[in-house]
């Protein structure tokens, strides 16, 4: 027997409904930790709805080794970096 928690899906959907009604269109972009399937659900749907300059499923080394999974993860946090910076880039030339 499958059992499932509906407060997941509840939540998923409030999220959903929020970005719908535009309750984000002040965040520049949104990084999703790989915690369960309800938020990589969330990080795709956040995609195909355009919410954010970026969205960014942030995904974590299941191998601890720093030469494999330091490097891994330091990929990862790369390339946040590297989107919030294009965006402090943008906001500049936009200004000037």
């Amino acid at each position: 027997m499958l059992i499932t928690n509906p407060t997941f899906a509840v939540f998923r959907e409030g999220v959903i409904e929020l970005a719908l009604d535009g309750h984000f269109k002040g965040f520049d972009g949104f990084a999703f930790p790989a915690i369960c399937d309800v938020i990589r659900n969330l990080s795709g749907m956040f995609q195909l709805l355009k919410v954010g300059t970026f969205v960014h499923y942030l995904d974590f080394p299941q191998n601890f080794d720093p030469q494999i999974g330091g490097s891994f993860y330091k990929t990862e946090i790369n390339s946040i970096l590297n989107n919030i910076k294009k965006l402090i880039t943008l906001k500049l030339l936009l200004r000037n």
